[in-house]
């Protein structure tokens, strides 16, 4: 240190203080064994003594704390800190969408200028005709950290349970989209409106009913100027990592 602690500390209290009493002798020995205490004594974190801290003590109310401490008329307690609840999900906004016309899943990106990449897995996986989707409204939430598929619909849906009770939920609750939908929402952010797609090489995932009566999830990602769709299973174990966005349909409360 380019300034002893100890020394400081001592300096003060004789500048500050008008009186001290006659008895109280603070030499050169006891300067310095304040000094090391000071190096050594840590707090409950962990943290060490500053400047500041040592000038705390220069306030005659403190020292007459740590002196009913010394005493034995006080004690610490010390406060436990505070936990900080980070929810997995963050609303990002809402969008109202118009009905959107079915159409054969095998025509669903197919525009070569767009789309860079489609996985054959989308021809397999879901059925032949994609229906009409209602004009509906959309939530758009951002991971806040890393979660696998079944821990995001777990949150959203406020349940803990087994992918198969989470897929009936989905359900029963009409919040997965389709095919179509999901062109749509590119076309849309293409002609220049911000319907919430990330646009910088993150994922947008969506939930669409398979052929199997389960539910996929299709994802979205623009690479540089064109699109790549995939398409993954929705009990993989797969951890997906902070700010990718999930779209659910039929949004009706806050999370």
């Amino acid at each position: 240190m380019q300034i002893h602690i100890a020394t400081m500390f001592v300096g003060t209290i004789l500048r500050e203080r008008k009186t001290i009493m006659s008895d109280l002798m603070l030499d050169v020995g006891l300067a310095n064994e304040l000094e090391l205490a000071f190096r050594a004594a840590r707090g409950s974190d962990g943290s060490e003594w500053a400047a500041g801290d040592v000038k705390c003590l220069t306030n005659p109310a403190i020292l007459g704390c740590v002196l009913d401490l010394i005493q034995g008329r006080a004690e610490i307690v010390l406060k436990k800190a505070k936990e900080t609840v980070v929810s997995l999900l963050t609303l990002v906004k809402t969008i109202t969408t118009p009905a959107v016309a079915g159409k054969k899943t095998r025509d669903c990106f197919t525009n070569k200028k767009r789309y860079y990449y489609r996985d054959n897995n989308l021809d397999a996986w879901f059925p032949k005709e994609q229906p009409e989707q209602r004009e509906s409204k959309f939530s758009i939430n951002q991971l806040s950290q890393s979660a696998t598929f079944k821990k995001v619909m777990g949150t959203f849906l406020g349940q803990s349970s087994n992918v198969e009770t989470l897929v009936k939920l989905l359900k029963e609750r009409n919040c997965c989209t389709t095919l179509p939908t999901i062109e749509s929402f590119i076309e849309r952010q293409e002609a220049g409106e911000d319907i919430g797609l990330r646009i910088n090489g993150y994922a947008n995932f969506f939930f669409v009913e398979d052929k199997n009566e389960s539910v996929s999830v299709v994802y979205a990602r623009l690479d540089g100027s064109r699109w790549r769709v995939d398409v993954r299973g929705l009990g993989r174990g797969s951890v997906w990592s902070a700010d990718r966005r999930f779209f659910f349909c039929n949004y009706t409360g806050s999370l």
